[in-house]
């Protein structure tokens, strides 16, 4: 708060500025500020280009086609522009020279430490004419371009909106790494949904080539068809032979010490017995008695516990093997429920089986272009919600030709 109160750096970076390191004698006493030329003539052009009502992915496009380094944001950078960047980039009171401090907070809520956003008059405003990037008259004609709306709530649309349909956020572009998102197509003269590459979209080709567009229905038929075909009862009793092949194999492994855990068993009663019979006829220190009867004894918990595990694992495997069946059953029976509800259960079903996410790779096939889904999908994840089933397969398959 007193390094904000100064006008001074109170952490963190700002594109457009340098951080100074101030020093008196050895020691760093502070940080402050200084205009970066190079940058801050980016920021301006921003302000520009956005007061002459270009879009803010036109502009998110218009500096990745110049090669202009973005704002760097450490390992989550993504190493473009993007219209999420531009936005933040004009509403960023500093580049008027005015430094906000204490927006939000720290706080507990629910035992979790959590942020939330300060009321206005708590919040430190101090004037920085020397650090003034953008003069009012273009932050001013810059500002009236922001949407009404805008204006009056602090932002544009509405965060965290669910999305509408099945893959969107949760499909990758191989090219780019970046989302899969829905936007308008045409097939002849009908509009339709089509799912194509965000960062193509926003960002431009320099970030990203993958030109191609799909239709919704098409891909999502395509992926549920091959989940249909693939989860089948067969999958269910594999999965299931598997995991009784292993717990018997950890069975096995602990009823060869069974014996081996009997003798020391024995062993430890039979020191207890005698520390007690020491104790009784006052022999010894009573202290380092008491403690040697109370060590033994928690030991012998601790191995009559694993005897007692390795003589009932036969039947507690057999239970547990009845329950995932009718359970993984269940789930199996309801499949194409799950996909005819609605996308949001849908989407809950995709993230169990592909945990690691769909990936869309634009192909060449007799019937033209078409994308190819890869994922790894983990099948006990879908069929049992403790995902305890360990069998893993990994589908390819392209999504059929839309038809008229």
């Amino acid at each position: 708060m007193t390094k904000a109160r100064k006008g001074l750096n109170a952490g963190g970076k700002c594109y457009g500025y340098d951080n100074l390191p101030v020093h008196f004698g050895d020691r760093r006493d502070h940080v402050e500020y200084q205009i970066n030329e190079a940058q801050a003539e980016v920021v301006r052009e921003v302000f520009r280009l956005y007061a002459d009502h270009q879009g803010l992915r036109t502009i998110a496009k218009h500096l990745n086609a110049r090669h202009i380094p973005s704002p760097r944001a450490g390992k989550r950078g993504t190493g473009s522009w993007s219209p999420s960047v531009i936005r933040s980039m004009l509403r960023n009171e500093k580049y008027r020279g005015i430094f906000v401090w204490g927006q939000t907070q720290k706080t507990y809520k629910g035992g979790t430490k959590v942020r939330v956003r300060r009321k206005k008059c708590d919040w430190i405003r101090i004037e920085v004419p020397d650090l003034r990037i953008v003069s009012d008259q273009l932050w001013t004609a810059a500002h009236a371009c922001i949407p009404t709306r805008d204006h009056q709530t602090g932002h544009g649309k509405a965060s965290g909106r669910k999305p509408k349909y099945m893959m969107s956020q949760l499909a990758r572009c191989s090219a780019c790494g970046g989302p899969m998102k829905v936007t308008n197509g045409k097939h002849g003269k009908k509009i339709i949904k089509v799912y194509t590459c965000s960062w193509h979209k926003e960002r431009g080709p320099e970030v990203c080539d993958n030109t191609l567009r799909r239709p919704v229905e098409s891909v999502n038929k395509a992926v549920i068809g091959w989940i249909r075909s693939h989860l089948t009862e067969e999958v269910i009793l594999v999965a299931l032979r598997e995991t009784r092949r292993r717990l018997e194999e950890q069975h096995r492994a602990v009823s060869t010490d069974i014996a081996k855990l009997e003798r020391e068993a024995t062993q430890l009663r039979a020191e207890i017995d005698r520390l007690v019979a020491a104790v009784a006829a006052g022999q010894g220190a009573p202290d380092a008695l008491v403690k040697g009867i109370s060590d033994r004894q928690a030991r012998l918990a601790e191995v009559e516990g694993r005897i007692r595990t390795a003589k009932t694992a036969p039947e507690a495997i057999n239970l547990e093997l009845r329950r995932l069946e009718a359970e993984a059953r269940k789930r199996l029976s309801d499949l194409a429920g799950v996909f005819e509800r609605n996308p949001e259960e849908a989407r809950a079903a995709l993230r169990e089986l592909f945990p690691d996410r769909l990936v869309f790779t634009p192909v060449e096939t007799p019937d033209g272009p078409r994308f190819q889904v890869e994922g790894d999908a983990v099948v006990g994840r879908f069929l049992v919600a403790e995902g305890r089933l360990p069998n893993v397969a990994s589908p390819t398959g392209f999504e059929p030709v839309l038809q008229p």
